[in-house]
């Protein structure tokens, strides 16, 4: 996608500018809204989160340096 950074011609409001790009089906986006915006996780997310933050706590839990190491524990 390309994007147009630019304001409008001397002499044109933004609220016209942004109709006829509307009007030409151009795609407007809120590039502010966009950059401030932030990822809120679900639910499931957040339990997925904690887990892996218990497992990484876990001094039991295997970690293993390289896939072949993690392969031949799957094998056993």
């Amino acid at each position: 996608m390309n994007a147009i950074l630019t304001s409008p011609p001397q002499g044109i409001s933004i609220e016209n500018a942004l109709n006829i790009l509307r009007s030409l089906n151009f795609n407007i986006l809120n590039v502010e809204e966009l950059n401030t915006k932030k990822d809120i996780p679900n639910q499931e997310t957040k339990e997925a989160m904690a887990e892996a933050e218990k497992l990484i706590k876990d001094k039991e839990t295997p970690f293993y340096d390289n896939v072949d190491d993690f392969l031949a524990f799957l094998k056993n």
